[in-house]
């Protein structure tokens, strides 16, 4: 939960083996913090694997189609071409 650990004087722990109750909270928040990021991230992985897989299967299907195909964003900037666009503007 927190960004920055704040150490615990070094008298405060220097004769004790048992961590204190005020650090075991903030490791138990940060673990928490931790675990919550991981599994976003976790999240973001396999997002970026389907899109990565959908754009593999699109380029499969369009890389060899003998007809020209041009995809433009929503800009109207041309996003890709195909092979056989690119033939038929060099003939």
């Amino acid at each position: 939960m927190s960004c920055c650990y704040y150490p615990l004087p070094v008298e405060f722990m220097k004769h004790t083996t048992e961590i204190p109750p005020k650090a075991k909270l903030l490791l138990v928040d940060e673990k928490e913090d931790l675990e919550r990021k991981m599994q976003s991230l976790q999240v973001e992985i396999i997002k970026h694997q389907q899109v990565k897989e959908t754009l593999l299967r699109s380029r499969s299907v369009l890389e060899p189609a003998p007809d020209p195909v041009v995809v433009y964003d929503v800009a109207g900037i041309i996003a890709y071409t195909n092979p056989a666009d690119f033939r038929m503007v060099l003939s």
